[in-house]
């Protein structure tokens, strides 16, 4: 009797730990997936909110897109080929702030975004893509009508 009772009492351990275990492997995975949608709630908001900055990965942190609902300010690099080079060297890469531009956004399919910016008011109209995913990675699209067009890959932050 006394061996059966010790047996059911290892029994019931294991089935309790076991279960304990579980739970907490669980809770650990739930924090994780609601860490992620706190960030995808944020993206979008900031997305939505027309406040945002595109930095892109792999270059110098003094390059980046800044968009709001009154402005777009560009300050990226520029590597390919120039069809008609600017007069002032200082004038490389692509630089430009505007007050007047198209601004377009559609959701996609994996819910981020795409958006599309045409600036209006400048020398040269400049044809921004950008797509964003829920989670604030992007890729930036850059047409120039002087120049080939050129990609960038980033993320999406708030502007502070």
């Amino acid at each position: 009797m006394k061996k059966l009772y010790v047996l059911v009492m290892l029994l019931s351990f294991a089935v309790i730990s076991s279960t304990t275990y579980g739970q907490e492997k669980k809770s650990k995975k739930q924090r994780k997936v609601e860490k992620q949608q706190v960030q995808q709630d944020k993206i979008k908001q900031i997305v939505e909110a027309q406040n945002y900055v595109f930095v892109p990965d792999k270059i110098s942190p003094y390059y980046d897109v800044r968009v709001t609902k009154e402005e777009v300010k560009a300050h990226l690099p520029y590597t390919g080929r120039v069809y008609s080079p600017p007069t002032d060297p200082s004038e490389g890469g692509i630089k430009f702030s505007t007050q007047d531009f198209e601004y377009k956004i559609e959701n996609t399919q994996k819910g981020g975004w795409d958006i599309f910016i045409k600036t209006n008011d400048l020398q040269k109209t400049y044809d921004l893509t950008l797509k964003i995913t829920s989670s604030g990675s992007a890729s930036l699209f850059v047409k120039d009508p002087t120049r080939t067009s050129i990609n960038f890959h980033g993320r999406i932050e708030e502007i502070k």
